[in-house]
């Protein structure tokens, strides 16, 4: 039969095998090795020699985490993707600091846990109530994925807390098109420059421009397909297809290359930059750009986000139609126009508001708005027309 001993502060099961041979198990405490010992107890008396089961441990935080990562992206899209590991890398770390283990497990997610996060993110990473909610959300969804999974039975149930309201802390301000362009003259001749030029005709954003192919151009039309996997709302992955002003094809038209990427990074980002391999925007190196410029800091505290605001903010200031800027920029015109409107009937006026927009360098600051008509007549690009024909 077992018997039990202590072994200073531990507790030991001693029994013999039903082939004689001598045996022995530590436990930390008596009521586990007292469960130890009836459960060896069975298996003896049963002519069986014991064995301990073998035990799936609870997995690591940052192993399912990693998986978790993983799934993000199939559904997901890459920006999503990407604040997700963000989120997750920073609280998995932060965990382990909170932790006397080596190991952090699922069962350490709690309640508690979520609240002291988001106090630690307000209170010493400093960032904004917006940004603390976001990570709480992704930490959220995060927690409920591994709940709902078969390999992760271990998981606690899900908890939520609270979070206070929070906005946006950017002052609904923007350049003109004359800041616009002194930024892009202190962008020198590099890539830098090429970006800047795309942002103020265009309105995209960043990840959009960075991603235009020559294909996506058509330079006898004046138009610009935005297709679909460049979309970052679910109305602009409906695909669009834009005029764009006869000062952008006039500026592209002279970068000498016309296939791959239309930004070409392999040159230098500016005189006294360097060239680079991947596709990556520098903040920092843009708000220096900015900096040689008069434009207040407040102007451009989205470095490059600050042209879509100047963009939208030029054309209504010039008297552009509420709904043709919309399309332009790819937000939601309402059912009216999202669904109903075929893109012929808003052309048009599209056209009219990107006709009106300055060379650059030859803004003051007053861009009078053309009629459709008269851009009609001063492009000589029908409508809806089929490339290569002229009205």
């Amino acid at each position: 039969m077992a018997y039990i001993r202590k072994r200073g502060s531990r507790w030991q099961v001693r029994w013999r095998d039903p082939d004689g041979q001598q045996r022995n198990k530590t436990c930390s405490d008596l009521r586990t090795a007292q469960r130890l010992r009836r459960d060896i107890e069975q298996t003896v008396e049963l002519g069986l020699r014991w064995e301990e089961p073998d035990r799936d441990p609870a997995k690591a935080l940052e192993e399912v985490i990693d998986a978790w990562l993983i799934d993000s992206q199939r559904t997901k899209r890459a920006s999503t993707h990407q604040q997700r590991a963000i989120a997750l890398t920073l609280f998995c770390e932060w965990m382990k600091t909170q932790s006397a283990r080596r190991r952090v497990d699922l069962s350490a997610l709690k309640r508690s846990v979520l609240e002291s996060y988001y106090n630690h993110l307000i209170n010493e990473r400093k960032v904004s109530r917006l940004t603390a909610n976001d990570r709480i959300r992704h930490i959220s969804k995060f927690w409920r994925w591994a709940y709902d999974h078969d390999d992760y039975p271990e998981t606690p149930r899900p908890r939520s807390i609270e979070l206070p309201e929070a906005h946006p802390a950017l002052a609904p301000v923007a350049p003109d098109w004359v800041q616009m362009d002194e930024a892009i003259e202190a962008a020198g001749a590099g890539w830098y420059r090429d970006l800047f030029l795309v942002l103020r005709f265009t309105g995209l954003r960043r990840s959009q421009a960075m991603a235009l192919l020559w294909s996506d151009f058509d330079l006898q039309n004046q138009t610009l397909t935005i297709r679909p996997e460049l979309g970052k709302t679910r109305q602009e992955r409906r695909g669009r297809v834009i005029p764009v002003s006869n000062h952008l094809i006039e500026e592209i038209s002279g970068w000498g290359r016309r296939e791959g990427f239309l930004i070409d990074v392999t040159k230098k980002a500016a005189p006294w930059g360097r060239t680079k391999r991947n596709r990556e925007v520098h903040n920092g190196q843009v708000k220096a750009i900015w900096r040689r410029t008069s434009a207040p800091e407040d102007r451009y505290r989205q470095p490059c986000h600050c042209f879509r605001k100047g963009f939208i903010s030029e054309l209504i200031k010039a008297g552009a139609k509420e709904y043709a800027v919309k399309r332009l920029v790819g937000h939601s015109g309402g059912v009216t126009f999202d669904v109903y409107a075929t893109p012929a009937a808003l052309e048009a006026e599209m056209r009219a508001a990107v006709g009106g927009i300055p060379a650059v360098g030859t803004s003051r600051g007053q861009v009078l708005a053309l009629t459709a008509g008269e851009v009609r007549e001063r492009s000589g690009v029908v409508p809806g027309a089929t490339p290569g024909v002229r009205s």
